[in-house]
């Protein structure tokens, strides 16, 4: 996978130094969700989410990560935990609406050590009107390292979806809900889930 993504990087950036027809994108989000799946749901929690792209033609390169955030459980008794997500991927796009992703996820925290596996999915755009979209990307990863166990097949699926509302040719403006499912190789899951509201920029 990590030979994939620097094929990618190298052949991305070497277009990107010869050609002006590169476009670049980058966008924040804040995600605003809860942890369920153990005896009580997490309080809710405001995360932000960052990313970035490099397109050329109809070959993209993407990075994205959830900024460290914190979740706490109470009850009987408390339970806190750190996590951070980091996500590349490599894109080819259709018809300027439909990309397939190829890449890499890592989730880190202060408690644990790094778990990376697999990442593949797709995202799609549809205008609706001359201001409007709607978007949505769906991202399964797989073969996470140390989730559950040394060599575990963890899994976690992702679903963004939305409305978006370009102000410029710059600048469009975001709504929408985001759910993470994370299977561990003991069949426990956990589910991340709530609204987001976001920025993006296009350069």
């Amino acid at each position: 996978m990590k030979k994939i993504l620097a094929l990618g990087l190298v052949l991305v950036s070497m277009v990107a130094w010869a050609q002006d027809d590169v476009k670049y994108s980058m966008g924040l989000k804040i995600w605003n969700h809860t942890w369920t799946g153990l005896s009580k749901p997490s309080m809710s929690v405001n995360s932000p989410l960052l990313s970035g792209s490099l397109k050329y033609k109809d070959f993209s390169l993407t990075a994205s990560s959830l900024l460290q955030t914190s979740y706490v459980h109470t009850g009987l008794t408390s339970i806190y935990a750190v996590r951070t997500d980091t996500d590349y991927a490599f894109g080819y796009t259709l018809y300027d609406k439909l990309t397939f992703l190829i890449g890499s996820k890592t989730i880190s925290g202060p408690d644990y050590s790094d778990m990376t596996g697999t990442l593949y999915g797709l995202t799609y755009v549809q205008p609706i009107h001359n201001e409007g979209f709607l978007y949505g990307t769906l991202v399964q990863s797989n073969n996470f390292s140390n989730l559950g166990g040394a060599n575990a097949n963890g899994k976690l699926s992702l679903a963004d979806v939305g409305y978006g509302y370009v102000i410029n040719k710059n600048t469009s403006l975001n709504i929408g809900y985001r759910q993470q499912i994370l299977t561990t190789s003991s069949d426990a899951k956990y589910t991340f889930g709530g609204a987001t509201f976001g920025v993006g920029f296009n350069f």
